[in-house]
């Protein structure tokens, strides 16, 4: 691998090049010093009480489905959907199946 002044050229497994941009002071991606540092690790008391109630009946039953995040919280299905995909983004729910047989479940 050949280093230039603010950036690394590599090879991947299929054959392609790519120029990764680093820090030379460091030499870690840009983009990976912007992470936070509590990445992964979400605190409850961050969360909204829409999302804690989520968690907590989904502690409590194994799984949750949108219909039943509508009914719980009395909110229409795009908000949801929204919330869940928060939570999965945040990588405190999975989710698991396709349209209609869509579950979230707590991930490990």
């Amino acid at each position: 691998m050949e280093q230039c002044s603010s950036s690394e050229k590599s090879i991947d497994e299929a054959g392609s090049s790519k120029v990764i941009e680093s820090n030379n002071a460091d030499k870690m991606p840009i983009n990976a010093d912007k992470m936070p540092i509590n990445a992964g690790k979400t605190l409850v008391n961050s969360l909204s009480a829409q999302q804690n109630s989520i968690i907590q009946f989904a502690k409590e039953t194994g799984s949750i489905k949108s219909r039943q995040v509508e009914e719980l919280l009395g909110v229409k299905q795009r908000r949801a959907r929204r919330i869940l995909g928060e939570l999965v983004n945040m990588g405190i729910l999975e989710r698991q199946g396709a349209y209609k047989s869509t579950v979230y479940v707590l991930k490990n």
